[in-house]
């Protein structure tokens, strides 16, 4: 079953409300954006969100979970063998280090840490947390361009319906004579 066929069954899959559970069992969606993953591993979750036609916290809860994240550890060292593993050893220690440090630095008298490095710590935590407001992408609208398109449209409509208007007194002229 390829990625396409999974996508279409995931769009049945009911979502799941709040702050539910962790999943038992990976269902064709989970699997369907696994692969995504893989393929894509630079995705964002509001992507995928908007592919299977899901809320993105129904998509931060799937990813999130232990059966997720197992699947995807495994089918991501399926198709990067080694590679993927030594990238994210690295990085894991390199975050494991960045922590030692900031705990080190936070660990001193309140008045010794500088205000930007707690309200930054604090401000980046909360947000791997899951807390606070999710920056959002802005949507940029062409107001000139969008208005240029409906114009072409009426326009269009108004020469059709033009079109069935003379076609209708032609048939109706040619009754009359006939």
């Amino acid at each position: 079953m390829d990625v396409d066929e999974l996508m279409a069954q995931a769009r049945n899959v009911p979502e799941v409300p709040g702050n539910a559970v962790q999943i038992q069992k990976l269902r064709y969606s989970h699997k369907a954006m696994i692969e995504m993953i893989v393929a894509e591993p630079s995705i964002k979750q509001c992507e995928l969100a908007a592919r299977f036609g899901k809320t993105q916290s129904w998509i931060s809860i799937i990813m999130n979970s232990d059966a997720f994240l197992v699947k995807l550890n495994e089918r991501m060292m399926e198709v990067w063998g080694e590679h993927y593993s030594s990238i994210t050893d690295r990085m894991k220690a390199v975050m494991d280090r960045s922590l030692q440090i900031l705990e080190e630095k936070l660990a001193k008298p309140a008045h010794c840490v500088p205000d930007q490095l707690a309200l930054r710590t604090a401000e980046l935590t909360s947000r791997a947390l899951g807390y606070g407001a999710r920056d959002t992408p802005a949507v940029v609208v062409n107001v000139t361009q969008k208005l240029d398109d409906n114009a072409d449209q009426l326009v269009h409509l108004l020469r059709r319906k033009k079109a069935q208007v003379l076609e209708g007194e032609s048939a109706a002229f040619n009754d009359i004579e006939g």
